[in-house]
């Protein structure tokens, strides 16, 4: 990975010569935003992940993935579980909600679902049962 620092001694900017892929880094008061895409950018495929800085590291809040067909966006909470994933389909327009709700270490047990107005939930019950309330 080729390499560009800032003044502090941060990375501003990567770039991966063999898949081709560029991270550019923006930092803020204990968070990071990094965008990264390919080269060529004429491709509509891009990710942003926000990232807060939580004493030792940076870890994600948010990612997005922008695509020809969909835009994914994720929102972890704060122990770095995916909290929420909603995914739009730039063709149809619509939309896929899923919202995790309880969870067993770090795996989803319970959660809420939208597509496009319907809703349903879904759980994994034999973690669920096991699952002290």
């Amino acid at each position: 990975m080729q390499q560009k620092l800032n003044k502090d001694r941060k990375i501003v900017t990567e770039i991966d010569p063999i898949s081709g892929l560029i991270y550019k880094y923006k930092y803020g008061q204990n968070k990071r935003i990094v965008n990264i895409y390919l080269k060529n950018k004429s491709s509509k495929n891009k990710t942003i992940i926000k990232e807060d800085f939580n004493g030792k590291e940076y870890a994600p809040s948010e990612k997005k993935d922008f695509s020809e067909k969909y835009i994914i966006t994720i929102i972890y909470d704060k122990l770095g579980r995916e909290k929420k994933l909603i995914r739009y389909n730039r063709t149809t327009r619509k939309r896929y909600v899923k919202e995790n709700l309880m969870f067993k270490e770090n795996e989803a047990v319970l959660w809420i679902e939208d597509y496009s107005g319907k809703r349903d939930f879904g759980f994994k019950l034999k973690d669920l049962v096991k699952h002290n309330f």
